[in-house]
């Protein structure tokens, strides 16, 4: 993965440490982008949101020039999602739950000791906020692991502006079980989150 980009001042940061209250759930939605912000993200600049409280909530959005259509497979394969995503590490595949496919697998942080879960993931095409979108959701299988929760989803649709370019929005609440650092808070927020967008649209390259 290339070296994180420096946060300019085109890059938007909404929020380092608003406080939240714990959900069991969050529903796939997406965040319109205005034609500044459009224009910063298709210079490679990400829009990121961390918000304290436990479950921590994390956010990153982004513009890819590639086709949804090639950037959604990326998703669900599995046995290469720790090639392009930071902090995973041993994801593997061990079965399915109705219409989800079960994962396993390591989340590895800085300052934080190693913690594994197994994910329900279900992924497909549905409407969100009036766009044709590419929905990829997960939540922890409660028991598993070492973590408390886990919970999030990414949405992509090619954008209504300009088509060649894929909105990218990706949203996980965690509770890892035991305290997170404030380093860890920033490592998230300066780079883990603004490297996924970055590694999805190295791991496109790649393959096309």
């Amino acid at each position: 993965m290339s070296t994180p980009r420096i946060l300019s001042a085109a890059t938007v940061l909404l929020a380092l440490t608003l406080p939240m209250l714990a959900v069991a759930d969050e529903t796939p939605s997406i965040r319109r982008l205005t034609a500044e912000e459009i224009t910063a993200l298709q210079g490679g600049d990400t829009v990121v949101v961390m918000q304290s409280g436990m479950p921590v909530r994390g956010e990153v959005i982004g513009l890819i020039h590639a086709p949804l259509a090639e950037l959604a497979p990326i998703l669900t394969d599995y046995p290469h999602i720790t090639e392009w995503a930071p902090a995973t590490e041993d994801i593997v595949v061990v079965g399915t739950e109705g219409n989800a496919t079960l994962i396993e697998g390591r989340t590895v942080l800085p300052l934080l000791v190693d913690r594994t879960w197994r994910m329900r993931s279900r992924a497909g095409y549905e409407v969100v906020d009036g766009e044709q979108a590419f929905v990829y959701r997960f939540d922890h299988v409660p028991g598993t692991g070492n973590i408390n929760t886990s919970f999030g989803y990414w949405v992509l649709y090619s954008l209504d502006e300009d088509p060649s370019w894929t909105y990218v929005r990706y949203v996980a609440n965690a509770d890892p079980g035991i305290a997170i650092p404030s380093g860890v808070i920033r490592w998230v927020t300066g780079r883990a989150l603004p490297d996924l967008i970055d590694g999805l649209r190295e791991r496109h390259d790649a393959l096309h």
